[in-house]
């Protein structure tokens, strides 16, 4: 299972290298090399897990997914990151928390 936060700006918001620069390039790269390569395994045995937080837009993942469902594996697991054991939520403010909030019902 690969840990991949979409779209773009969104994983490279959340997932950087010591110096500030963002790994989706290289995430997404090795991803497309397997299901090139190993088509059969990328569309049974390949899932991906999405984590989001109150940062995160909601329609832009929405038409990101839609975009790019033939390059993606079929098996793709939501997760909103952990609020348990730290301050990561403290970062938003009350109006943020609304508007996620709102968008969340949206994209259901």
């Amino acid at each position: 299972m690969k840990r991949l936060y979409l779209p773009r700006n969104e994983h490279d918001r959340l997932r950087i290298f010591p110096g500030g620069k963002g790994t989706f390039d290289i995430v997404w790269d090795n991803l497309q090399r397997v299901r090139k390569r190993y088509p059969k395994y990328y569309r049974r045995m390949r899932s991906i897990l999405v984590n989001y937080d109150t940062g995160t837009d909601l329609a832009e993942l929405k038409n990101f997914f839609e975009g790019h469902e033939n390059e993606l594996p079929h098996l793709i697991n939501f997760f909103p990151i952990a609020p348990y054991f730290t301050n990561w939520y403290e970062q938003y403010s009350k109006e943020q928390k609304d508007v996620f909030k709102r968008s969340l019902k949206y994209i259901r």
